[in-house]
């Protein structure tokens, strides 16, 4: 079973809608997008599953990931990542612990388009998709997320 604690490493994700955790557990869901006259996002949270479970049902799927912008917070020994996957309209945010180099989780989205600024701002991670949308993640709890599309 591969995990994503060594990201930075093999920069490769699970092709999930879903937050990817260290512990190799996945929290689903079930995303629709629109455009009329803007994008629109809907995100529900589904099902949790695992890196294991998924493999054991012969549904998981690694995509490679194109690091794309990143930002450093030395304060706090965090550093975030984003970028695209490998199929033009997904897009991924890790977050890396610096004093152990592990992966936190890794937020992975198949029609979110490629996320191409990041920050940290308190206690969220923003990133900006090229969708023009804002993905706010909570640091500690990245299954409370929330889209605006400008």
């Amino acid at each position: 079973m591969k995990r994503i604690t060594h990201f930075l490493a093999h920069q490769s994700c699970p092709v999930v809608d879903g937050i990817v955790f260290s512990d190799a557990t996945i929290q689903l869901f079930e995303v629709s997008a629109t455009w009329a006259p803007r994008y629109k996002f809907e995100i529900q949270k589904a099902a949790i599953t695992s890196i294991a479970e998924l493999e054991a049902k012969g549904e998981l799927y690694w995509a490679g990931c194109g690091i794309l912008d990143n930002y450093t917070a030395n304060e706090r020994a965090l550093k975030v990542v984003c970028g695209e996957g490998s199929y033009g309209n997904d897009g991924f945010i890790a977050v890396i612990n610096l004093a152990t180099w592990h992966t936190m989780w890794i937020a992975y989205f198949t029609s979110s388009n490629p996320f191409c600024k990041v920050s940290l701002e308190q206690d969220q991670v923003v990133a900006m998709s090229t969708y023009d949308c804002i993905w706010k993640f909570d640091l500690n709890k990245p299954a409370n997320v929330e889209i605006l599309c400008l």
